[in-house]
């Protein structure tokens, strides 16, 4: 979910990508983004939007945990008991 600031700037993409009548206005109130889309344009923003998600790549930034190898102690010893 994009907060207000992204929001207006897929909009932006849209209106540069189908037409400036194409985005009639965006509204963000409290944490819901809505585009609002003129009726002969909203299959063409649909397809727009999601192709804009699907080239979209995650951000790393607070997942460095992720990326740090695991480590593992094996023991070499071996304990019988009789």
């Amino acid at each position: 979910m994009p907060d207000a600031t992204g929001l207006e700037l897929i909009a932006a993409g849209v209106r540069e990508r189908l037409g400036g009548e194409a985005v009639v206005g965006t509204v963000y109130h409290r944490g819901q983004a809505t585009l609002d889309v003129a009726p002969e344009a909203v299959r063409d923003a649909i397809i727009d939007i999601i192709s804009i998600a699907q080239h979209a790549r995650p951000k790393l930034i607070g997942q460095i945990a992720f990326l740090r190898p695991q480590l593992i102690n094996l023991s070499n010893e071996v304990v019988s008991t009789d």
